[in-house]
């Protein structure tokens, strides 16, 4: 597979990433919608474009209708989107069984992103694992990295190594975003209970991302920007009309918060195997979507209204999933208690009011989205 080894050129504090691909080469691109850096990072203030997405490129032979166009969308994919970003954070790009990921770090190279970091890839084939399928990509120079893959999870998902990667992106002179991705343990359903093996596994998967987090966030000064972006498989909407917070949003808002919200949960995870919970760190979380829209956006299964309850997408939506209209990823800002009270820490600000659904409707093609889940964006802004 292409992109286990990095570049021969050291990235700075690297970390431990020695077989993901991250990647430094001399700067050859050509630009795009979003202007290349050229010779080096602006010097004044300027915006810095984010976009998260499941993009469901799953691998060889896993699909949930007839075809789930995959090469295609892909194409659409590097052709249409890639240019309109600065720094964007896949979940389900598998590298497994697949040239797909090599075409895409290839095709990005070519629009001035020139580091990523993903999900590592070597010795799983041995272990009958597929990778996790994530990505962080950047036209800003990645300097440093972190991986972590979790517990193995159960039903379909014993296959995979999810898990979650960090990337230090320099965003200014003197200033950094601080961006984590994941994708944790899936449920057969939006509506399956707390107790139910999958919903345990999940949350003991993001206790373990919260760990992750706590460790990599022990050097980050207030002025920089933490953000946590994935597919966390569940639905933050407390009903199908209704985008106020649900159950399970409400608890993985206290395992984020940390500290004494973590105190009761040691018998809930028993079952499976969790022992002992870490208070960690404390932070407070802002979720960018809610702060922008005042409730969390439908993102899977999408209806043209709550009336003829129409599907927007079929051909990529799987029939359990038609209609549900769902929110499982977010945009978080991490924000930790109680530095973030300092005058320091609003220098560098991902602004809500730039948030976006991004639906990207596809014309003219036998897939009318780009995936089953709607993407989302904001920008951070940089001062001098």
């Amino acid at each position: 597979m292409q992109g286990d080894e990095p570049q021969s050129r050291p990235l700075g504090n690297q970390g431990p990433v020695a077989d993901s691909g991250v990647v430094c080469p001399p700067r050859t691109a050509t630009g795009g919608r979003r202007p290349p850096l050229g010779m080096g990072i602006p010097s004044g203030p300027h915006e810095v474009r984010v976009l998260s997405l499941n993009i469901h490129l799953r691998v060889p032979g896993v699909r949930s209708n007839g075809s789930d166009f995959k090469n295609a969308r892909l194409d659409y994919f590097c052709e249409k989107v890639l240019e309109m970003y600065d720094v964007i954070c896949l979940q389900e790009m598998f590298a497994y069984g697949s040239s797909r990921q090599s075409k895409l770090i290839s095709q990005a190279k070519k629009l001035g992103f020139e580091y990523y970091v993903a999900s590592p890839t070597k010795g799983l084939v041995g272990n009958g694992a597929v990778d996790g399928g994530l990505m962080v990509m950047s036209r800003y120079p990645i300097v440093k990295a972190e991986r972590i893959t979790y517990k193995r999870g159960i039903n379909n998902d014993k296959f995979l190594c999810k898990g979650a990667v960090y990337a230090k992106v320099q965003i200014g002179h003197h200033h950094y975003a601080h961006v984590f991705n994941t994708q944790v343990q899936s449920v057969d359903s939006y509506n399956t209970p707390h107790t139910d093996p999958a919903s345990l596994h999940r949350l003991s998967q993001i206790l373990t991302l919260k760990e992750f987090v706590d460790e990599c966030s022990k050097s980050i000064p207030c002025r920089d920007p933490m953000i946590l972006v994935g597919d966390f498989s569940l639905n933050a909407r407390k009903s199908r009309t209704n985008g106020k917070d649900s159950d399970d949003y409400a608890l993985l808002q206290r395992v984020l918060r940390g500290g004494d919200e973590l105190a009761d949960l040691d018998e809930l995870l028993a079952p499976v195997g969790v022992e002992s919970i870490k208070p960690g760190r404390v932070f407070h979380v802002r979720d960018v979507a809610v702060e922008a829209l005042n409730q969390h956006p439908v993102l899977v299964g999408d209806v043209e209204d709550f009336t003829s309850w129409k599907p927007r997408e079929t051909a990529l939506t799987s029939q359990a999933n038609v209609g549900v209209c769902a929110c499982p990823d977010f945009m978080f800002v991490l924000e930790p208690e109680p530095e973030r009270h300092s005058p320091d820490a609003k220098v560098v600000q991902v602004d809500p009011r730039t948030f976006a659904v991004e639906k990207f409707v596809v014309q003219g093609e036998e897939f009318s989205q780009l995936s089953d889940h709607y993407g989302m964006s904001a920008i951070i802004k940089v001062p001098n």
